[in-house]
């Protein structure tokens, strides 16, 4: 099976002749540069981003990967009216969510090009609105999956056969990034990406990014396994460390496998029914 792709951003060879194409297209309102791009902070390593503001989508586009002369290049489509849903109450997302993403866009980006003026106007409206924030239901979830790894994990380490050892090098792979985020996550500090989280780490937690660059670099199984634990309990500190084998906790949500939109309710109404359900008053 072969997945279809196009060529065609090979053949743009600057950024600047890009912009003036999509400029073209009535159906584009607005072009926002993200980060680096178009700026003297773009190195020789750096990407492009661009948000390209449609004033409907005909087609169910929703972000491109291509290239600009020899430079990734990362273009995310959005409408007007996404904007402006956004923007009307920054209080209804979570810090962590695509419409968060947009807004910290609109509020750092550079516009340089808006046909009727809309873009800078919800801009504006963005800088001088309050951003969105995690909400704690994400720092719950962080801790209970974080909670979850560390058990597997130490189980994993306990068994005697080849698979299980195998197990326990392919849950380091992706487990210490799954730390990253949770420790952003029980601190409010809304996700945007390595560099970003390097950067926060460089400055507000040092140690912990030297001790996880150590855990990285550690090739004995056990020895990783042991910093990876002690990363998970030190990234879960402001909620109250790892939870350990007997503790009960649930995942809010609708029925497994349902598709449904979830009942209302709180991680606790799920906990009492649970209790309920089981018979288990103790707590």
């Amino acid at each position: 099976m072969q997945f279809r792709s196009t060529a065609d951003g090979a053949g743009t060879a600057t950024l600047d002749e890009l912009v003036a194409r999509l400029a073209r297209h009535d159906a584009v309102a607005g072009v926002l540069l993200m980060g680096s791009t178009g700026t003297a902070a773009l190195t020789p390593t750096s990407d492009y981003d661009l948000l390209v503001v449609l004033t409907d989508l005909p087609a169910p586009l929703r972000m491109v990967t291509t290239w600009v002369g020899d430079r990734l290049t990362e273009v995310y489509c959005t409408t007007t009216a996404a904007l402006d849903r956004i923007v009307a109450e920054p209080s209804a997302w979570s810090g962590n969510s695509e419409e968060a993403i947009v807004f910290s866009w609109l509020t750092t980006g550079r516009v340089v090009y808006d046909r009727v003026g809309r873009l800078r106007q919800t801009q504006a409206a963005a800088q001088h609105a309050p951003p969105p924030v995690p909400h704690e239901r994400e720092a719950y979830d962080a801790w209970r999956h974080i909670g979850y790894s560390v058990v597997q994990m130490r189980r994993y380490l306990a068994a005697s056969d080849a698979a299980s050892r195998i197990a326990v090098d392919l849950r380091l792979l992706y487990g210490l990034f799954e730390v990253v985020l949770a420790y952003f996550a029980v601190r409010g500090v809304p996700w945007r990406g390595e560099k970003e989280a390097i950067r926060y780490w460089e400055e507000h937690d040092p140690a912990y990014l030297g001790d996880f660059r150590a855990c990285l670099a550690e090739s004995d199984q056990g020895r990783k396994a042991a910093c990876y634990v002690e990363l998970a309990r030190r990234a879960l500190d402001p909620v109250g460390g790892l939870w350990e084998p007997g503790t009960t906790t649930v995942a809010p949500g609708a029925g497994y496998g349902s598709g449904a939109t979830p009942p209302a309710g709180t991680v606790e109404d799920a906990l009492g029914f649970w209790r309920e359900l089981s018979g288990d008053g103790s707590g």
